[in-house]
């Protein structure tokens, strides 16, 4: 998804996520137009969940991912 977005402005994003395989380490998934700053969801290897995030800071709660199965994401900020 590339788009121009302007300060300020709403931002609504859906995603569907399916795991062949969970990842081997943490990942960040990016979910802003900036790679450094912005809400992501961030994958924790250590208890295989996804966590909303802001810049590298998570939520305090995530949800349990699993293989075989699919995930919908919708951000607003």
């Amino acid at each position: 998804m590339t788009g121009v977005l302007t300060a300020g402005a709403r931002r609504v994003f859906r995603c569907y996520l399916y795991f062949v395989s969970l990842p081997a380490a943490n990942m960040t998934l990016i979910c802003h137009p900036s790679t450094v700053f912005g809400p992501n969801l961030l994958f924790n290897q250590s208890d295989s969940k996804l966590y909303a995030a802001v810049d590298a800071t998570p939520g305090a709660s995530g949800v349990e991912v699993t293989t075989g199965q699919w995930y919908r994401v919708d951000c607003d900020w």
